[in-house]
């Protein structure tokens, strides 16, 4: 991974997971610029199993299992048949039992839905979708404590006298180009989140973007309030 103001490479620093019931199968990791000692936080996704995976896992086992119970009734009804023929004759035929092929058929079809490949490019596109709003939001959060102090957390920017910190009125203008820049970005979220490309489920992880957003939009609108209306 590259830095963003200096392009040198960025070595990680820690891989904390994110909360597995909202977003499985992610980590937050924090990179260190190797040159200028930038830091960076970036959400990636690791591959880890999800409950759709999981589920999916479990209906192709059952799918084996029932295909050996048919393989397995369909022998014995052979050796039965073979067994019963000799003293058949007058007698009343047995009815045989229900087919599986029905339930073996769904199973197919399911099977064959899943694995289609336009819906696996689909996902694919919305994973890169959702790593480029990723991206672009680390770039205005970084903006953003470049303004105030990279090392602040949000409840800390938040926390200081934004008349001291906006005093300067190119100050003002460039947390207001990020403020603007952060509702487009929450706007192609949502437009995203909506989208027919994003698979089922997927669309939690653009929440959890947006909410990344507002945090840092109401930083922003905190720090511009207080500059508008100082404290006596």
């Amino acid at each position: 991974m590259r830095c963003l103001a200096c392009n040198a490479e960025m070595l990680l620093m820690e891989a904390v997971p994110a909360d597995p019931t909202t977003l499985p199968g992610f980590e937050h990791h924090t990179f260190l610029c190797s040159a200028c000692n930038r830091s960076e936080r970036r959400l990636l996704f690791i591959g880890a199993k999800t409950k759709w995976t999981r589920a999916v896992e479990k209906l192709v086992r059952k799918q084996k299992a029932l295909k050996e119970e048919q393989a397995l009734a369909s022998k014995s009804s052979d050796q039965a048949s073979a067994v019963e023929k000799p003293r058949s004759r007058g007698r009343t035929a047995v009815k045989p039992r229900p087919s599986t092929a029905r339930t073996t058929d769904l199973i197919g079809e399911f099977n064959r839905i899943w694995d289609d490949p336009r819906l696996n490019m689909m996902r694919g596109y919305s994973k890169f979708r959702l790593w480029r709003i990723d991206a672009a939001r680390e770039k205005i959060e970084t903006a953003l404590k470049q303004l105030v102090d990279p090392a602040f957390t949000h409840a800390q920017m938040r926390a200081m006298p934004g008349e001291q910190v906006m005093a300067a009125p190119e100050r003002r203008a460039a947390a207001q180009t990020l403020v603007d820049q952060l509702q487009a970005l929450r706007a192609r979220c949502q437009r995203q989140t909506n989208s027919f490309v994003t698979p089922m489920g997927g669309e939690m992880y653009y929440r959890y973007q947006q909410a990344l957003i507002d945090e840092a939009a109401t930083t922003l609108a905190a720090l511009l309030q207080r500059v508008r209306h100082p404290h006596p």
